[in-house]
């Protein structure tokens, strides 16, 4: 049921807010290289059976705007009526689930997604704990929850200051989704807490950085 739940919160966060006023929700940073074509992600889900090989890419950027698609073996038939479920840009022939064509800024700044439900700023990595990004059309809000001064986050064989953003999903048997950020490596993981308060940690990683 977990696996099930996992996935769930991939499809969130993939398919998944627009910012409001606050200057901390807008990016204003130049290109980063994270968003470069040929960049490559990789996901990983140890420890949870039924989801592996998660990887992405950047195949172009236009303006700004990269677009990436990625794929993963899914092994829980499950979740093939998750996938049709919710909207977004995932989908599944087989084993095999494919993103596809996810659009992103990547910038010296932050991060912020432009299509799927809810496209918005996902972090900025200039805000202090407590501001928050409005996320108008689906009534909730991401909110920066934590951001260290010291490299203390484990991540990549090395130590980091990270800052977390946590937004409450409340749906799907998803209580909330916290995103782990760092200034130079961006997105570098995604805590999913689920309704019985039970957590899964998906370290996140890039082959390029700010």
């Amino acid at each position: 049921m977990k696996t099930h739940y996992l996935f769930i919160g991939l499809v969130v966060f993939f398919s998944s807010c627009d910012f409001g006023d606050s200057e901390k929700g807008k990016l204003t940073g130049t290109q980063s290289e994270i968003g470069a074509t040929g960049a490559t992600f990789a996901l990983s889900a140890t420890g949870v059976s039924g989801v592996s090989n998660m990887q992405a890419s950047v195949t172009k950027n236009t303006d700004g705007i990269s677009s990436i698609n990625g794929t993963a073996t899914l092994t829980n038939s499950m979740l093939t009526q998750v996938i049709k479920a919710i909207p977004g840009t995932l989908s599944q022939s087989g084993n095999v689930v494919t993103l596809n064509d996810l659009k992103v800024k990547f910038k010296s700044d932050g991060v912020e997604k432009v299509n799927g439900i809810n496209p918005g700023v996902l972090v900025n990595y200039n805000s202090s704990v407590g501001d928050v990004y409005a996320a108008e059309s689906s009534k909730t809000k991401r909110e920066v929850t934590a951001k260290t001064t010291t490299d203390s986050y484990d991540w990549g064989g090395m130590k980091i200051k990270t800052m977390e953003v946590t937004e409450s999903i409340n749906a799907y048997g998803i209580k909330s989704m916290q995103y782990i950020a760092n200034h130079k490596w961006g997105i570098v993981g995604i805590l999913i807490t689920f309704d019985d308060n039970s957590t899964i940690k998906i370290p996140v990683t890039s082959s390029k950085s700010n």
